[in-house]
């Protein structure tokens, strides 16, 4: 069993993830946004904590009382044609990536799994 902190688990391949993870015996802690909590799956090994990932190191602190095996970076804004080519919503996937890497660093957590893709551009 491992401690597993998760962003983007309500996504697509999130989901899918997290339903793996499950079936593991992991505990899992995911961050979601408010309007996602319906997708969080009602099981008493999954914990939430409520914020976007703009404000995420307000939470350093809360985070550090646990210990992760595996942070799994899986959230990302803009993925629709519309906003792939805008430059501040993607500099802000850049923040949000650079703020788990300090993350895992104040965690101590030495394994960081973070999904991406290619995108076209137009």
């Amino acid at each position: 069993m491992k401690n597993i902190l998760i962003t983007g688990g309500t996504g697509f391949i999130g989901q899918a993830l997290v339903k793996k993870l499950l079936i593991q015996n992991n505990n899992i802690t995911m961050i979601v946004l408010e309007n996602e909590l319906y997708k969080v799956p009602k099981n008493n090994k999954v914990k939430t904590i409520i914020c976007s990932l703009d404000e995420i190191d307000k939470y350093y602190e809360i985070l550090s009382k646990e210990k992760y095996d595996i942070i799994y970076h899986l959230a990302w804004s803009g993925v629709s044609t519309e906003y792939k080519n805008n430059y501040s919503i993607q500099f802000k996937n850049v923040d949000y990536a650079y703020k788990i890497m300090e993350l895992s660093s104040i965690l101590k957590c030495k394994k960081v799994i973070a999904t991406g893709s290619v995108s076209e551009y137009s």
